[in-house]
């Protein structure tokens, strides 16, 4: 699999994620307490056709996850995914997916009030340096 398919085929969402990670291929944000992955990479942080492998972690809940494709997480675990064309956010103690924004730059936007709100920038600082 090229690594760019593994986006491709989630829709206009999944086109605007292939859009950013070529301008930047995975990276850290709010003083490392988000990562958005990389296309690829087969050492930590995993990108995003490793993360996403279903016998990697996907097949330990009980909810169907293979028509999610994962892309960002936050310090505390949470995970940001893209599901029926929206980008969600996954609450790994549950399972639950729930709709947060209809394209990446309202996710940005919602993204960064979300992380000021829950202490995630300054947690992500403590913990980089």
């Amino acid at each position: 699999m090229v690594a760019e398919d593994a986006v491709r085929d989630w829709e206009s969402v999944g086109k605007e994620l292939e859009g950013m990670l070529r301008l930047k291929n995975g990276f850290y944000a709010y003083e490392s307490a988000l990562l958005v992955r990389p296309f690829r990479n087969a050492s930590a942080p995993l990108g995003l056709v490793e993360w996403n492998s279903p016998q990697l972690w996907k097949a330990n809940y009980a909810e169907e996850l293979s028509n999610a494709l994962f892309f960002a997480e936050d310090v505390f675990g949470g995970q940001y995914c893209i599901h029926e064309n929206k980008i969600c956010t996954f609450e790994p103690e549950t399972g639950l997916i729930s709709p947060m924004s209809a394209s990446l730059d309202d996710w940005a936007s919602e993204g960064d009030g979300r992380l000021s709100i829950s202490d995630g920038a300054s947690a992500g600082s403590r913990l980089a340096g």
